[in-house]
C-alpha cells in the first residue's frame, strides 16, 4: 500500500499558485506601464527573479501571460458584480456597495485601470479573443443588475446597456 503526503503535495500546489498568482501580478504591472508590445518575457522574468525559462514553464507565450492577467481583472470585477446582483438588500445600497468595491480594487491595483481602457478603445488581443466572452458576460450581468433594479422603482426607467455601458466607463477614467 502506497502512503501519499497530501500535505507536501498541497503545499507545493500552493507554493506553485502562489507563484502564478505573483507572476501575473508582475506582469500586470509592465503591461499597464509599458502596453503589449513594449513589454517582454524577459522584463517579466527579470521582475520576478526567474530565469525565462522558468517563466515559460508557467506561460508558454506573452500572449498567454497577457490573456491570463486581463482574464483575472475581468474574472474578478465580474466576481463582485454576481456578489452585488446576489446580495440581500435594497438596489442602491447594492449598486453603491458594487461601485465602492470597484473602485477600492482598482485603487489598490492602478495598474488595472490604463490595461481595461487599452482593451476597450483597442480594442485589444483579449477582446479580440475570447475574452470578449468574459467582457459580455459582466456586462450582460451587470445590465440585467440594473434593469431589475429599474423594474422595482429603485432606478429611473433607462436602456440597461447604455447604463452599463455608462458605468462601466466612468470608473476606469477616474484613475
Amino acid at each position: 500500500m502506497r502512503i501519499e503526503n497530501t500535505d507536501r503535495q498541497t503545499g507545493s500546489a500552493s507554493r506553485r499558485s502562489k507563484r502564478y498568482a505573483q507572476l501575473l501580478s508582475l506582469a500586470q504591472a509592465r503591461f499597464a506601464s509599458q502596453g503589449f508590445e513594449g513589454t517582454s518575457l524577459s522584463q517579466v522574468a527579470k521582475d520576478a527573479g526567474i530565469r525565462k525559462a522558468s517563466l515559460y514553464y508557467h506561460f508558454k507565450t506573452k500572449e498567454v501571460l497577457y490573456l491570463a492577467v486581463l482574464g483575472e481583472i475581468v474574472a474578478h470585477l465580474g466576481g463582485l458584480v454576481r456578489d452585488a446582483a446576489a446580495a440581500e438588500g435594497g438596489f442602491v445600497e447594492r449598486l453603491d456597495q458594487l461601485g465602492g468595491l470597484v473602485v477600492e480594487y482598482c485603487g489598490k491595483h492602478p495598474e488595472v485601470a490604463p490595461l481595461l481602457l487599452r482593451e476597450m478603445v483597442g480594442p485589444g488581443r483579449f477582446v479580440a479573443s475570447d475574452g470578449w466572452q468574459a467582457v459580455e458576460l459582466t456586462l450582460d450581468l451587470t445590465a440585467r443588475f440594473l434593469e431589475a433594479g429599474m423594474a422595482a422603482g429603485a432606478f429611473r426607467r433607462q436602456d440597461p446597456p447604455q447604463l452599463t455601458l455608462s458605468v462601466v466607463g466612468l470608473h476606469p477614467l477616474y484613475f
